[in-house]
């Protein structure tokens, strides 16, 4: 794992056990704890953004992009197999912005004063 995939670990679970614990402790409340636990998951959805962002450049410029799970891979390249390599980038794209979106309305819950 890489540096950056170790941030967004420690960020996510940081986030998730700082929100269970001030939960349990004051129902819920807007305080200092609920702040930090939602700039650790924006911090953690910002750094996987930015990666998916170029991820997504880095298969627009190679003109591949690949699928892979325990049970196999599938590739679909641009000359090849338009459609599909269009269509798949187009869901990644969007699955991305939706990524952004909660990154963004995590950072503003935790900027929020009121």
């Amino acid at each position: 794992m890489i540096a950056i995939g170790y941030v967004i670990a420690a960020s996510a679970s940081a986030s998730i056990l700082i929100a269970l614990f001030n939960k349990a402790l004051t129902d819920g409340a807007r305080n200092g704890a609920a702040r930090l636990a939602w700039a650790l998951a924006a911090t953690a959805l910002g750094a996987y953004v930015g990666g998916a962002v170029g991820g997504v450049i880095h298969v627009i410029e190679r003109g591949v992009v690949e699928y892979g799970s325990r049970s196999g891979s599938v590739t679909f390249h641009r000359d090849e197999h338009p459609l599909l390599f269009w269509g798949a980038l187009g869901v990644l794209s969007a699955a991305t912005c939706v990524l952004a979106a909660l990154a963004a309305v995590a950072a503003w819950k935790a900027l929020k004063k009121s």
